[in-house]
């Protein structure tokens, strides 16, 4: 579906954006935010793989957000 390829590509974006942030925590939530969508992306095309892949990228986006926070 036409739709399905419009979120990868939203997704994408987020990543592509984050690489220009210079800013390492607004890097880190921008990059959180497209991980999200990829994993949504990842279910919605039964790519098992990318959906995994974007889980593991949210929890170390998480873990360094909260250890930076502490």
């Amino acid at each position: 579906m036409w739709w399905y390829e419009l979120i990868g590509i939203v997704a994408t974006l987020f990543i592509i954006a984050s690489f220009l942030t210079k800013n390492l925590v607004k890097v880190r939530i921008v990059n959180l935010i497209g991980s999200v969508i990829f994993v949504v992306y990842g279910i919605l095309i039964h790519s098992w793989s990318t959906a995994i892949l974007n889980v593991i990228m949210i929890v170390v986006h998480l873990v360094y957000l909260l250890r930076r926070n502490k």
